[in-house]
């Protein structure tokens, strides 16, 4: 069975977080609260781990890994064939799937994670000059 389990990229801290949960706050009803599995600092956020869904960017674990073993997740960019192409990571919702995705073409993800395999080398909100004429 696949694992479900997400990330979240705050915008706030420009830092990549693991969520641990998501769900309403009764602070934030009216935007919905995300958990985060490291502790913010008390400069940035008065010190919790609660975060507002709308001052980040959520990512789903695609259930896959690189080459490297590392896990895959919504927003990642991956490098395949030697770096040769490089695209992001997306879920197709006319499709219902997670796809690779170039400035030219997209593919269901599995078909880029065979023979030599692909490698993360970054992500859109940390790294989007990798993709920048593809965003």
């Amino acid at each position: 069975m696949r694992r479900v389990k997400f990330r979240f990229y705050s915008d706030l801290t420009k830092k990549m977080y693991q969520l641990t949960m998501m769900g309403l706050h009764y602070e934030y009803d009216e935007d919905p609260a995300v958990f985060v599995g490291d502790y913010v600092p008390d400069e940035l956020l008065g010190g919790t781990r609660v975060q507002r869904y709308s001052d980040g960017h959520v990512m789903q674990y695609t259930g896959l890994k690189d080459k490297n073993g590392r896990e895959i997740y919504e927003g990642d960019i991956l490098g395949t064939f030697g770096d040769r192409l490089i695209g992001k990571v997306i879920f197709d919702e006319d499709i219902a799937a997670f796809v690779f995705e170039t400035d030219t073409f997209k593919d269901w993800l599995p078909n880029y994670l065979g023979g030599a395999g692909s490698e993360i080398i970054g992500n859109i909100y940390e790294n989007c000059e990798l993709v920048e004429g593809d965003a």
